[in-house]
């Protein structure tokens, strides 16, 4: 029964001990606005330009990501991944995922997808 004890205490430790944290890259990524008709979307990607900074989509919920906007992009094939904020949400909240994205190599789009948008979903005032 001892045995038993202390190999399920092992267990519990084992895995509830805290991970190293993943290292942060501290370079911006780029971003701008696309241009879809009646649709804000924008766009964020890997660039090795540095500066000028400015940081997007943030508020008193959200901290925002730092960017390039309007930044060459890097290298010349990556692939994209569209971001779908769900019902009542908007593009910014994915901010986040897409500058972990877009660190990664990829092309992140996200929108404000029309009539599911926070302020024009229906019932919205």
């Amino acid at each position: 029964m001892r045995f038993l004890a202390v190999l399920i205490f092992g267990l519990v430790a084992a895995t509830t001990a805290p991970a190293e944290p993943a290292p942060v890259d501290p370079s911006p990524v780029g971003f701008r606005t696309l241009d879809v008709p009646g649709i804000h979307a924008v766009a964020w990607y890997p660039t090795a330009q540095p500066a000028p900074v400015s940081t997007v989509a943030g508020n008193k919920v959200f901290v925002g990501v730092p960017v390039v906007s309007n930044a060459t992009i890097s290298g010349t094939a990556h692939p994209v991944v569209l971001l779908s904020h769900g019902y009542s949400g908007l593009w910014r909240n994915q901010a986040w995922l897409a500058e972990k994205l877009a660190h990664a190599g990829f092309i992140a789009v996200a929108f404000n997808q029309p009539g599911t948008t926070f302020g024009d979903s229906p019932g919205a005032s």
